[in-house]
């Protein structure tokens, strides 16, 4: 068991400093602003939703990862693997984006009230969605690095990289959410998920190079205009909870379709 905990622990802090610069928004919220009950609650729909787009390629990475280890292992060859799953977490990232940045007031009426819109006085939930669609998808790219260097067991490059992140977090939180509100914590996060994607992803892709063809990453170009473009054009008609959430079973319709239109499905690996 100790030497289980000890090869496990520095994983354990990075996973803690990732942690960390995710959740240090809510905190400086509630540390730094007077009005810090009304701002979380604006804020908070939108953090919900973002720690799903945390969740799923988290499930999928932990998925993978006993098979990337054996494969890694036994000396065999993981670039299709990668691709595949670098792939999915592209179409799951574009999908989060998508809703959250095109159907941002949608969302709101579906979570909450009208009350919780923006207004010329405040920015409301709906602005706090447009905020975190870029984090959400970004996400699923310091995720994919998080599991390849720890299958390569490559603990301190994300320990250095995370802890970076999290004296970023603090200082830019500490300059933006006493002025901004949410809003100067939501740009902290953004900032702080941009430089993690630059810091690691390029290491990232040349130490386990994923197979991921042009034809596959045309595909998913393809799927994400075509997705975006339907709910642009949708937004302004969809205007109550209920039509969101019609809407949003008519999306997951378009979505498959779209799947098997663009053939990003056979990229993906499913052959049916």
């Amino acid at each position: 068991i100790k030497y289980v905990l000890v090869l496990a622990a520095p994983y354990g802090v990075a996973y803690l400093g990732m942690a960390f610069y995710r959740q240090l928004d809510v905190v400086f919220i509630s540390l730094l602003r007077p009005d810090f009950a009304i701002q979380n609650a604006y804020y908070g729909f939108a953090g919900r939703v973002e720690d799903m787009a945390f969740l799923v390629p988290t499930l999928l990475l932990n998925s993978t990862l006993p098979v990337l280890s054996a494969r890694l292992a036994a000396k065999e060859d993981v670039r299709g693997l990668l691709g595949k799953t670098f792939l999915l977490l592209l179409v799951l990232g574009s999908i989060f984006f998508l809703f959250c940045f095109l159907w941002s007031r949608q969302l709101t009426l579906l979570f909450t009230t009208p009350d919780y819109l923006s207004t010329a006085d405040h920015a409301g939930s709906d602005t706090a969605f447009r905020l975190m669609a870029l984090p959400m998808f970004l996400n699923g790219l310091v995720l994919y690095c998080f599991y390849v260097f720890l299958a390569l067991h490559q603990w301190r490059r994300l320990i250095v990289s995370f802890g970076i992140g999290v004296v970023l977090s603090v200082i830019l939180n500490l300059l933006l959410t006493p002025m901004y509100g949410f809003t100067g914590a939501a740009t902290a996060l953004i900032v702080v998920h941009i430089f993690l994607v630059f810091l690691l992803l390029p290491p990232a892709l040349r130490a386990l190079s994923p197979s991921l063809s042009v034809g596959a990453v045309v595909r998913w170009a393809l799927f994400t205009v075509a997705l975006g473009a339907c709910l642009l054009i949708s937004a302004p008609w969809i205007t109550s909870a209920s039509l969101t959430a019609f809407g949003g079973t008519l999306a997951v319709v378009l979505m498959a379709g779209l799947l098997w239109l663009t053939g990003l499905h056979r990229s993906l690996g499913y052959k049916g």
